[in-house]
Parts: C-alpha cells; sequence; structure tokens
C-alpha cells in the first residue's frame, strides 16, 4: 500500500513537471505568435500609410495643374464654394 502511494506521488510529481514545461512551451508560442502579429499589423499600417501619402500627394499635385491650367474657374470655384458656406454657416 505504501508503494502504490509512493508510486502514486511520484506520477503526479512527474506530471506536474510536465505541465509546467507544457505551459512554458505554449507561453513561448503565444509570445512568437504575438510578435509576428503585432509586425504584420504594424506593415500592413505602414504600407497604408505609404499608399495613402502617394494618393494624397497624387490629389495635390493634380489640383496645383488643375488651378495652373485653369486660374479663373478655379478662383471662381473658390469664390463660389466660400459663398455657398457663408451663407450655410450663418443661416439660423
Amino acid at each position: 500500500m505504501a508503494d502504490k502511494i509512493h508510486n502514486t506521488d511520484r506520477d503526479i510529481s512527474q506530471e506536474l513537471r510536465e505541465l509546467k514545461e507544457d505551459l512554458a512551451t505554449l507561453r513561448e508560442d503565444l509570445g512568437r505568435t504575438a510578435n509576428t502579429a503585432f509586425a504584420q499589423g504594424r506593415d500592413a499600417a505602414n504600407q497604408l500609410a505609404a499608399k495613402t501619402s502617394a494618393e494624397w500627394q497624387h490629389g495635390v499635385d493634380a489640383t496645383r495643374q488643375t488651378v495652373q491650367t485653369y486660374p479663373l474657374a478655379a478662383t471662381a470655384a473658390a469664390v463660389g464654394v466660400g459663398a455657398i458656406l457663408g451663407i450655410l454657416l450663418t443661416r439660423r
């Protein structure tokens, strides 16, 4: 009977050691997975920022070119938009 209890204690101790090792491995795996996911998210955000910046610059360049090509039309459009906004904002 005492041998059975002693073996059971040894089995439980062994299982606890294995469980500890498994938990340590799991923690390492989760850490690596989280780091990988973070890096992928960061890379995607950087790519989106670069694309957005390029698109914004393209819009600015196109607007500049249009204003230089049609200065009177651009001025009239700006005056018109300003007048409409002024009317809408001062309206009660």
